[in-house]
């Protein structure tokens, strides 16, 4: 775990590390006995970055896809989904639109491969 002191200022929601973690941990378990998780929360000029990266296998474009479907239907739904998004239970899809509902525009988020052959979840959040 990685924390630049000038983040702590910062308020996320709740459940907001949790489920990459979870992730983390679930996907890097079918490919390897030794889970490796690095945790990193620091401020880059005047964005709060949150990155988590894993050991496991890399995340499929077909995965990367669904995400975002998921969290654009999440979005754009008129359906109440505060409640259902509130509480955790939906993974990264969940997460991505929690954070895009606290944040608004100034919350950007990336899914990618990583040098450890694991996958990426970086978090962007821009403060003025």
């Amino acid at each position: 775990i990685e924390t630049d002191n000038k983040a702590y200022p910062h308020i996320l929601p709740k459940l907001t590390y949790q489920p990459l973690v979870e992730n983390s941990i679930k996907y890097s378990l079918e490919d390897n006995e030794l889970v490796k998780i690095r945790i990193v929360t620091k401020m880059e000029d005047n964005k709060l970055i949150i990155q988590v990266d894993d050991n496991g296998h890399e995340i499929s474009d077909e995965a990367k896809k669904a995400i975002g479907e998921k969290v654009q239907k999440l979005l754009n739904t008129d359906e109440d989904i505060s409640r259902e998004v509130q509480f955790g239970g939906m993974g990264l899809g969940g997460t991505i639109v929690r954070l895009t509902i606290f944040f608004g525009s100034r919350f950007k988020y990336k899914v990618c491969g990583n040098e450890y052959g694991g996958t990426t979840v970086r978090f962007e959040i821009e403060y003025s």
